[in-house]
């Protein structure tokens, strides 16, 4: 072969192998997470309804978020009642045609970034106005109401009997989906009757629950009769008795005269139940305040952060001022007022708080450390105060900060028991003449009322280095609330000597439903014997936790001693390099040495905790000198970087046992590893690159692969006839 021919083989091969690393980052082939919008129904001629649902909300495909899917309408099934758009790519709007009644069916298609798609249905509903008979006749005093929160209000009816007989009616209140979520309807319990010329009154009282939304919500009242049914349409409207545009501040009320251009962070909240476009401005005559988005558009309910420029300097006196913000939309104006004091910021002491974010339940409390460190060589007295929107309280508010010392201060936090689901921030500050600090937390307060889990049992023995069927805690998680939720799952508080595993990280429970959750236990080699206690999380609109118990006793109180000699592993990777949240293939051997049977043979990793994922691999019997190939995947938990195990690989079963060492490497570290792979500088790197990516991209990049493979192959085999044939030429 000659140099040139040498020079084309090597240049195909080098792209194949970097078409194939290349791909290590594809994603497996499958679809996102796409469900859960609700049906809407409107009244009939109420013209166009504006980016009533944000389907953003309702895609997910990690690490994606819902904002970088795209989505189209692909079907409408009755545009000719409900004509539906997208709008700004993520929110539908529609149209209602004039005259025009009935329901059309729209399917929407969300795609994620990995090119995967899925399709996801609702229903959009125009009201009938039914025309009223000449004969029998309902009419109401109005046919829209508007109530807050818990309130009611009654609307009156009217029927009239003009025919020539007597008829009977039966009164009913038509709602959909989610305006039975947020509303009540109460009508007379019992039917009557009309004698012809007659006519009577009855009411319909509409009541808004304790915890509806703020919207418009359609409803019908329907009257049946022997020859027909009349129906007069209402729209509910439910208000929100805070006000409609309001501003509150989001950062510490202490603010430094230095450098220029200060920030400050405010949060503006749209309480109304009507979308809201809002020119917002800013003033005070000495600060002169500009706010980062002055033309925000809020959909009801929705609150958008921002910052606020401060001109201040050192020549900007101290003391308190009151910036004072102007709402406007739809003609309406919503006035709120921020107080900030502006203080001398010296680099005297420093101030901490530990940790910065804690979850609360609603009626309970939770405490922050808040580390008070001096910078000086001088004893001075420092004041102390907390800011929130939930109750808050230090346990010292002035105290004596000794010269180079550190004093740690409580910060308790305390949500009332109707709070509800939020994230708030806690403002901390300190000062004295000469000098000034602040710093912040969070606190993540969960409506606990509505979810409750019960363990079915909450007590067992987990023997080290042999999980076995009953490790495992069954949990029943009930909704009680009025509506469905999505739950995620989480653990906490799990050693590192013990692998916990989720059977879900998210249910979607209904209303009044329960499901059944599996935590799985497995302790490792190095867990030590006695009792351990784990959280088992659920958050969702409610939050709620489980204490889970349970005891890890010694693998000889419960089987024999494992002997060592008679299962070898080979063939088994020294060490893998896993980037957040990628899946690996592993694949080693396993062989029975001994001339009998070898029962009840189960493979487990031990030693990362639950920061890489590998479930136990039950694989039955090995005959005698039987070797049987392992493929298993391993999979890096999101988010975890800069992390190194040295984990165990054992493979276990009566009376025998193999274990081998194998080096964890997740985040930085493992993309460093990979990169030398990938350039040579490690031996096995090719190979071992080649073999995440065939692990990592499932059937569909397998194909690919192979596909890429066979071309190179075509060309190699076509390139050495050419050579051959050259050599025999005169």
């Amino acid at each position: 072969m000659n140099p040139m021919h040498k020079n084309i083989i090597f240049t195909a091969i080098a792209a194949v192998a970097f078409m194939i690393f290349s791909g290590g980052a594809v994603h497996a082939a499958y679809a996102p997470n796409f469900s859960g919008m609700p049906d809407f129904t409107f009244p009939q001629d109420s013209g166009t309804h504006a980016r009533f649902i944000d389907l953003s909300s309702y895609a997910s495909d990690a690490p994606y978020n819902g904002r970088q899917f795209a989505f189209a309408i692909i079907s409408q099934s009755n545009n000719r009642t409900a004509d539906c758009y997208l709008e700004s790519n993520y929110f539908v709007s529609c149209s209602m045609q004039a005259g025009q009644y009935g329901t059309s069916t729209l399917t929407i298609r969300a795609t994620s970034p990995t090119g995967m798609h899925s399709e996801s249905s609702f229903n959009v509903t125009s009201m009938q106005a039914t025309p009223q008979p000449g004969q029998i006749r309902l009419t109401v005093d109005t046919d829209s109401v508007t109530m807050q929160r818990g309130q009611a209000v009654n609307v009156q009816a009217s029927v009239a009997n003009n025919s020539k007989g007597n008829e009977c009616f039966t009164a009913s209140a038509n709602m959909g989906s989610q305006a039975m979520k947020e509303l009540t309807a109460i009508l007379p319990p019992s039917g009557f009757c009309l004698a012809a010329g007659q006519s009577t009154k009855f009411s319909l009282t509409i009541g808004a629950k304790k915890d509806a939304l703020a919207g418009r919500y359609g409803m019908e009242l329907a009257l049946d009769y022997g020859s027909g049914t009349l129906r007069q349409p209402i729209m509910a409207t439910v208000s929100d008795s805070a006000l409609p545009l309001k501003v509150t501040r989001a950062s510490p009320y202490l603010v430094c005269n230095e450098p220029y251009g200060q920030d400050i962070r405010i949060m503006l909240e749209n309480n109304s139940g009507a979308i809201q476009a809002i020119r917002l401005t800013a003033y005070n005559d000495t600060l002169l305040p500009e706010v980062e988005f002055p033309n925000p558009t809020l959909y009801p309910g929705q609150a958008i952060e921002m910052n606020v420029k401060l001109h201040v300097n050192e020549s900007t006196q101290p003391g308190e001022y009151t910036l004072s913000f102007l709402a406007e939309s739809q003609g309406r104006k919503s006035e709120s007022a921020v107080a900030v004091r502006l203080d001398k910021c010296r680099e005297a002491f420093t101030l901490e708080v530990a940790p910065r974010t804690r979850q609360i339940n609603a009626g309970s409390e939770a405490t922050y450390t808040i580390y008070l460190k001096s910078d000086s060589d001088k004893d001075t007295y420092v004041m102390l105060s907390s800011d929130a929107n939930i109750t808050t309280r230090l346990s010292a508010n002035y105290l004596l900060l000794t010269a180079r010392s550190t004093q740690r201060i409580t910060l308790t936090a305390s949500p009332p028991s109707d709070a509800k689901s939020a994230t708030h921030t806690l403002n901390v500050s300190a000062w004295n003449a000469d000098a000034t600090a602040q710093a912040t937390a969070q606190a993540i307060v969960y409506a606990q009322r509505d979810i409750e889990m019960i363990v079915a049992n909450n007590s067992f023995g987990a023997r080290a280095c042999s999980a076995q069927k009953g490790q495992v805690f069954e949990v029943m998680v009930k909704n009680n609330s009025t509506r469905s939720q999505t739950l995620a799952f989480s653990l906490s508080g799990v050693p590192r000597s013990v692998e916990a595993r989720l059977s879900d990280t998210a249910l979607q429970i209904n209303a009044g439903s329960e499901k059944k959750l599996y935590v799985f236990i497995n302790p490792g080699i190095d867990a030590a014997t006695g009792n351990y206690t784990i959280r088992l999380n659920a958050a969702g609109i409610s939050y709620a936790t489980q204490e889970l118990n349970f005891k890890v006793v010694e693998a000889g109180a419960q089987a024999g001693v494992a002997r060592e000699g008679m299962l070898q592993v080979t063939g088994y990777p020294r060490e893998i390099s896993l980037l957040p949240g990628e899946k690996k293939l592993l694949i080693f051997t396993v062989k029975n040495t001994s001339n009998a049977r070898i029962e009840n043979v189960k493979v487990s990793l031990y030693g990362t905790g639950s920061d890489a994922y590998f479930f136990p691999l039950a694989i039955g019997s090995l005959a005698p000198l039987e070797t049987r190939e392992i493929k298993r995947e391993i999979e890096a938990a999101p988010g975890i970087t800069d992390k190194v195990y040295s984990a165990t690989l054992e493979v276990k079963a009566d009376g025998h046992i193999a274990t081998k060492p194998i080096t964890v490497r997740i985040g930085s570290e493992a993309q460093a590893v990979q990169e030398r792979a990938g350039t040579g500088e490690n031996g096995n790197g090719m190979l071992g690159t080649a073999f995440g990516i065939l692990s990592s991209g499932g059937p569909a990049m397998l194909g690919v692969i192979l596909i890429i493979v066979l071309v190179a192959l075509i060309i190699l085999v076509s390139l050495l006839n050419s050579n051959k044939s050259s050599s025999v030429l005169p």
